[in-house]
């Protein structure tokens, strides 16, 4: 296996390998398989605000919407607006054509990391063959286009410590930016954590840094603000109640909250499951839904659809009020609360398919994904984890963390690193100490990072190995031939 620098240029060959794998595995998937885009705007994900809203009252709706960042909002209302019935076909493309763009940008990475083309081209490939890109790539949801800006991110923040160019610092900032804005779980602390160890690490080019995030910190900080005076949110989603009431006052045995309740301890508002739909609050509904504010999507209960309308200000109210029995209950039962931490950190080693918007699809490839999942991942239906997966993750950051703090590692590699890994650890400590669910579909944002990371420790190992040989080759020669 060729190791040496002289394979830095990027023949044709490799992006028609890896073109080629993506079209000709999609055409069967779609042609013979017959997978679906599942765009369920109308039937399921709570995330998205009424379309007949969105196309009809786009930017009020946007202000006042409190549970998600404004961004996918925002393109549905523009999509559906402008291509009403062919606004499913639009997203289509666009989520292909994404995922066409990771492939080519996660081999440019690994080319900009001097790893062999060869192992670069079969690492890609194998990503994109694997079940959870494919079934993800075909879902209307944000977990597809969050890896993209993590990606984009990451490939310009490596040409910019090449290159030194600023258009691509920023590119980074904007990939950065776009994650914020369209999922909570990335936050302004994370996106200003990230810039803040670019200005660490390049000392040189701190004054640019700096100019150039600028505005976008501006942008991102003027949406927590607005949320903070309107809200008295300063995030972007309100349901931070809602979602941490998973591993906290829902953990508790149901003699415990009923006690506590009536003590006063907590309120009757822990008694309801998260996300209650509107139809099933029963005696809650005049607690917390009384009054209107006079503005559409805070006081729409039903949305068109039939599906509640978790923007409705009335759950403002009931997250609020659940934070607070969660907070209560992470300082007197800390063992709940830790109980509830174990459960979601099972379920984030579990296969990423497992997932219930992916069930569909996930069924026309039912023999390759028990396959992929058994050998793979260590998962099966009957365990709630993936054993494999958690060994693999583990001897995955261990090696490296080792190339991170080894002197001789060039600064290119050890920027990717600390991205690569400050991400992955983002993503599993803030998802799993905040909640629990969905929590395998979270360790898929950054799962990425994790091929690229075991492409370049397996590169180090054959480096090392062809080395050590070329070393023992020579040895032998020179003892035979003195």
């Amino acid at each position: 296996m060729a190791l040496s620098k002289k394979n830095i240029s990027l023949p044709n060959l490799y992006f028609i390998i890896i073109l080629s794998t993506y079209f000709l595995s999609r055409l069967y998937f779609h042609l013979i398989l017959k997978f679906e885009f599942t765009y369920h705007l109308k039937d399921f994900l709570i995330q998205y605000l009424d379309v007949s809203l969105l196309k009809n009252n786009l930017w009020e709706s946007l202000f006042y919407l409190h549970s998600q960042p404004p961004l996918f909002n925002f393109l549905i209302g523009i999509n559906e607006a402008l291509f009403g019935n062919d606004a499913k076909f639009i997203f289509f493309l666009l989520f292909h054509f994404i995922g066409i763009y990771i492939a080519l940008l996660g081999f440019h990475i690994l080319s900009m990391l001097w790893i062999n083309k060869n192992l670069s081209v079969f690492i890609i490939v194998f990503y994109l063959l694997t079940p959870a890109t494919i079934v993800y790539e075909n879902l209307f949801f944000y977990t597809h286009p969050i890896i993209f800006f993590l990606v984009f991110s990451c490939y310009n923040l490596l040409r910019y410590i090449k290159d030194g160019k600023r258009g691509n610092l920023f590119y980074l900032t904007l990939g950065l930016s776009f994650s914020v804005l369209t999922t909570s779980f990335f936050h302004l602390i994370w996106f200003i954590s990230l810039l803040f160890l670019l200005w660490l690490i390049n000392k040189p080019k701190r004054r640019e840094i700096f100019l150039t995030s600028l505005i976008p910190f501006i942008i991102l900080f003027a949406l927590y603000f607005k949320n903070f005076i309107v809200f008295n949110q300063f995030n972007t989603s309100s349901w931070v109640g809602l979602n941490l009431s998973r591993i906290t006052v829902q953990q508790l045995d149901k003699t415990t909250k009923v006690q506590l309740i009536e003590v006063k301890k907590i309120s009757d508002a822990s008694l309801l499951p998260p996300f209650t739909h509107f139809k099933d609050l029963g005696t809650f509904e005049k607690k917390y839904f009384g009054s209107n504010t006079g503005i559409d999507v805070l006081d729409q209960t039903i949305k068109e659809s039939g599906r509640t309308n978790f923007n409705n200000y009335g759950y403002i109210k009931i997250s609020n009020q659940v934070l607070n029995d969660d907070i209560y209950v992470m300082r007197n039962y800390p063992q709940v609360y830790l109980r509830g931490i174990t459960k979601a950190f099972l379920r984030y080693f579990d296969s990423p398919t497992k997932y219930k918007l992916l069930t569909i699809n996930v069924f026309r490839i039912n023999l390759y994904n028990k396959v992929f999942d058994s050998f793979i991942y260590g998962s099966s239906s009957k365990t709630n984890t993936g054993y494999t997966t958690i060994l693999l993750t583990l001897l995955i950051l261990v090696g490296s963390f080792y190339l991170l703090f080894k002197s001789n590692s060039d600064f290119i590699l050890k920027a990717f690193l600390i991205f690569a890994l400050f991400n992955i650890l983002y993503v599993m400590f803030v998802g799993n100490f905040l909640e629990y669910g969905e929590n395998n579909r979270f360790r898929y944002y950054t799962e990425i990072f994790t091929y690229l990371l075991f492409a370049i420790i397996l590169n180090k190992l054959f480096l090392k190995i062809f080395i050590t040989n070329s070393k023992a080759r020579k040895y032998e020669h020179s003892r035979t031939n003195p």
